[in-house]
């Protein structure tokens, strides 16, 4: 039986949504309709007196038609290879067809045409002229050429800076949106001021709810296909679908759903982001690259809740999404813009092997495609990442993502408060005091080559010391006087600089641990896929999990025993945990280890 190509069955499925779209459009110049008019009558302008919404399923079907059949014109052009592209437009596609009433039918062929081509987009297939240009001879000949720029977008740098980026726009989004939320639930939405903070609190679970379930699936999905890539760019899709949702909903329903796109975003963002640079540097640098790649969690958590508040304040509700759509369009440029290396390396090899004179297997009774090679057999039925929670070491560093979180976030919610109390400061002065614990955190590749060279243990077990010092002593805050406001910028500066490299230390320890054999269970490290994206899903996860925990412990604590008590058992917490990961986990260096070999390719 042959091999099913997946993006050779959704171009036939493109096709017919096309086509049917052509005729919804035509038929809709006649009976103009908006499928949605029974629950708003404000789209009713799109279809008459002026027939936009007709004429742009129109062309959007003839584009298609022209696109996946191709006219000769297009046939082996860039944009009629490139699958990225049209995980881009087809969705657009598919919300016109979706608003006109006789286009519901073939809105939803393009939703299932865009999963299959993503299916394929996955597991590496490649459109080319060779395999389904129709009518063109000359196109039927034709052999792709190596892509534009194919060097510098399979860069390490290049990579790196999309994953920071990615990173950044993520943050900055979720966090922008904080300050607008409770005007916009009162104003807009019309929930009244004695419910909004309730309505605060179910957006916050649905962020951290959608977060703890995506982590999973992303990290499954990253692994078993043959790219980190397509979980990425899914994840750029949620966020702008998310931050469309925000914009035009009028509904406390439609927030909820888009803080839980926004949580799935977020999960896919970091699972595959941080498993795309973990493949794509040499191991003796990842700790580096993680400082540099984790710098846009940095800057989006500074610069989002002020960016957004102003914005808010001068441009209105819908003016402040002019900058996140900006950013988001830059993201999506960025993110189809690169280049893996294992893909830049195939482009290479296949280049090298045309121009070979020895080139096998190019006579007509050749297989257009091999066959699979035979995958390895796993007798163990235990899903991969219930096996990595086997491990001792992994969990150390599972435990240390989520005290640091709960650390940050117990933080995030208690502190202004007793600012406020204590001190009597005002909103814009608590929120400049978060200052003191982000800016330690730039320094996040330096903490990440100190990884590097002396291991995580080391790091992190005396990171969390520090920080359970530095929380302690922040008992002494007491008074509004000049001594005791430098004493507490000082100590925030050493929280954020210890959790900079707990964090830090962790993320590492989750790659050494995934990328040492010897280390895993058997049956972890004899499986099909290296499961690092399941790896970084469990770290995800226990993130989400500090951040749920630690507003809850947090201001349970300081509401029942006060500040002093508050910071002493988040001190406890912290000195426990040192002491954990300085017994139980891993070797003091990585150096001296290898890579696994990755797909025949040597480390």
């Amino acid at each position: 039986m042959g091999k099913l190509i997946k993006n050779h069955w959704a171009r036939l499925i493109i096709l017919t949504a096309a086509l049917y779209q052509l005729a919804a459009g035509i038929h809709g110049f006649f009976w103009p309709k908006i499928f949605w008019d029974f629950l708003t009558k404000n789209l009713d302008r799109a279809v008459r007196p002026v027939p936009i919404l007709q004429i742009i399923n129109v062309l959007l079907g003839l584009l298609a038609l022209a696109w996946e059949w191709p006219l000769k014109p297009l046939a082996g052009t860039l944009f009629h290879r490139s699958i990225e592209i049209r995980l881009f437009i087809l969705p657009l596609s598919a919300l016109a067809s979706a608003l006109l009433y006789q286009g519901t039918n073939p809105a939803i062929y393009y939703v299932i045409g865009m999963a299959v081509y993503f299916w394929g987009y996955s597991e590496g297939e490649e459109r080319c002229a060779v395999c389904v240009s129709i009518g063109s001879s000359a196109a039927m000949s034709e052999i792709p050429s190596k892509p534009w720029l194919l060097n510098f977008r399979s860069s390490e740098i290049f990579i790196v800076l999309v994953v920071s980026i990615a990173i950044f726009v993520d943050v900055f989004i979720y966090s922008m949106i904080i300050p607008i939320i409770p005007n916009a639930l009162v104003d807009r939405i019309g929930v009244s001021p004695h419910d909004a903070q309730t309505w605060m609190s179910i957006l916050l679970a649905t962020y951290g709810g959608a977060l703890l379930v995506g982590s999973p699936i992303f990290g499954y999905i990253a692994d078993r296909s043959r790219s980190p890539k397509g979980p990425f760019v899914v994840g750029l899709l949620a966020l702008a679908v998310s931050t469309a949702l925000f914009m035009f909903a009028r509904s406390p329903a439609w927030f909820v759903i888009a803080r839980g796109l926004q949580g799935l975003s977020g999960a896919a963002v970091w699972v595959a982001g941080l498993a795309l640079v973990v493949v794509t540097v040499d191991e003796e640098r990842v700790g580096e690259v993680m400082g540099y790649a984790t710098m846009g969690m940095t800057w989006g958590s500074l610069l989002g809740p002020g960016l957004g508040g102003i914005m808010y304040e001068k441009l209105g509700f819908h003016g402040a999404f002019y900058l996140p759509i900006a950013l988001i369009a830059l993201d999506i440029f960025l993110r189809f813009a690169m280049v893996e290396p294992k893909v830049a390396g195939q482009w290479k090899q296949n280049v090298s092997g045309r121009n070979s004179p020895s080139t096998k297997g190019t006579d007509e009774r050749s297989p257009l495609i091999s066959p699979p090679a035979p995958a390895e057999h796993n007798s163990n039925k235990v899903p991969q990442i219930l096996q990595l929670l086997c491990h001792r070491r992994l969990l150390v560093a599972l435990l240390s993502a989520l005290v640091c979180a709960a650390t940050f976030s117990a933080f995030e919610t208690t502190l202004p408060l007793f600012l406020i109390e204590r001190f009597h400061w005002s909103p814009s002065g608590t929120g400049l005091i978060f200052l003191a614990i982000s800016i330690p955190t730039l320094i996040g590749p330096l903490i990440g080559t100190l990884v590097d060279r002396y291991g995580a243990r080391i790091v992190s077990g005396i990171a969390f010391a520090f920080l359970a010092m530095f929380l302690t002593l922040l008992r002494l805050v007491q008074h509004p006087v000049t001594s005791e406001y430098v004493l507490l910028i000082g100590l925030l500066a050493g929280v954020g600089f210890a959790n900079v490299a707990t964090s830090l230390s962790s993320m590492i320890e989750v790659f050494q641990t995934v990328y040492q054999p010897d280390t895993l269970p058997a049956s972890t490290a004899g499986a099909n896929a290296n499961p690092i994206a399941q790896a970084y899903a469990l770290f995800n996860m226990a993130f989400a999990g500090g951040q749920l925990l630690g507003p809850i412990m947090g201001g349970f604590i300081k509401e029942r025993a006060g500040w002093k008590v508050m910071t002493l058992v988040l001190g406890l917490v912290a000195a426990v945990t040192s002491i954990i990961v300085a017994i139980l986990g891993g070797e003091g260096s990585p150096k001296g280890k290898s890579r696994e070999p990755e797909d025949g390719v040597p480390a």
